[in-house]
């Protein structure tokens, strides 16, 4: 390719965007017919078929996909400058995007929420999912931090980077009326109905594996991977549950639920995440380097 015209790459990258040439016309306010010959001319200076019709539906070539990459880290980077000089630099209350795994507990969620408020954020967006959904997200800039309980180790990418917050322990809580359950902990919970996080949470493994070494039988009710699931059923009765034991949960008003027990050797770790930007966002790095739990 002896030239690159970025207004046919914003083009083709419209209409990948949009699944079709019509509503790529409709978004850019331009002919079909022109938008067509834009994508024409674009694949002949790349020498290349970009895109192809199948079943009705555009498809992109291998190609493509790989002239679609270049154009999502070229007008990613874009936006992270317009980001730059309209928030994050001029603006007295910018705003940031934060990515909080959903098996986090909300009460650690909210702490860094407010710890952003405190930091001059005028709008937090916050995006939950799995593990792998929030760092693809964090990968390609639709977050600016991921708050998570898995460790670096599972993180295999050197263009993210990796902060510890917190080693908490992890205790058995539930409502008073189990409160018999202290006596002779852990055995004591053989018998009892637990809620424990599903097999996606780190924490899960951690269970799984201290309770097999303790050849404990456990009546096991409930797997959930949401912790706001999770203190809900734990303060309503319905059976015990895991949780870090820290008072930033635990002296939290609507807690309401009491400590049994708890169980050596069973950490939950907290981190935070950032990616390597080539324009760093000021307020995503005052967070990174200040924010704490302990």
């Amino acid at each position: 390719m002896k030239w690159l015209n970025y207004h046919h790459f914003f083009y083709f990258w419209t209409i990948v965007r949009e699944g079709s040439i019509s509503r790529a016309a409709e978004k850019l306010r331009i002919g079909q017919p022109a938008l067509s010959m834009q994508l024409k001319q674009f694949e002949q200076a790349s020498g290349h078929v970009l895109v192809e019709r199948k079943k009705g539906k555009l498809a992109l070539t291998p190609a493509g996909k790989a002239a679609f990459d270049y154009a999502e880290a070229i007008f990613r980077l874009g936006e992270q400058f317009q980001d730059l000089m309209r928030d994050e630099v001029f603006s007295a209350r910018p705003h940031i995007q934060l990515g909080i795994l959903d098996g986090v507990s909300k009460f650690i969620s909210a702490a860094l929420i407010e710890f952003a408020w405190k930091n001059r954020a005028g709008i937090v967006t916050i995006a939950e999912g799995s593990h792998d959904e929030l760092m693809r997200d964090l990968a390609s800039h639709r977050v600016d931090l991921v708050l998570s309980n898995h460790p670096p180790a599972s993180v295999r990418n050197t263009q993210v980077l990796s902060k510890r917050l917190s080693r908490l322990p992890v205790a058995i809580f539930g409502h008073r009326r189990f409160e018999a359950a202290r006596k002779n902990f852990p055995e004591s919970l053989s018998g009892y109905p637990l809620i424990f996080p599903t097999h996606q949470s780190r924490l899960r493994g951690e269970l799984d594996h201290y309770f097999s070494l303790m050849k404990l039988s456990l009546r096991l009710v409930a797997e959930v991977q949401d912790t706001s699931m999770q203190h809900y059923l734990g303060r309503s009765g319905h059976g015990l549950v895991p949780l870090p034991d820290t008072p930033l949960i635990t002296s939290q008003p609507d807690f309401k639920m009491i400590r049994l027990g708890t169980l050596p050797n069973v950490f939950e770790e907290i981190w935070v995440m950032k990616a390597k930007r080539r324009i760093a966002t000021p307020l995503a790095e005052e967070l990174f380097a200040r924010f704490s739990l302990d």
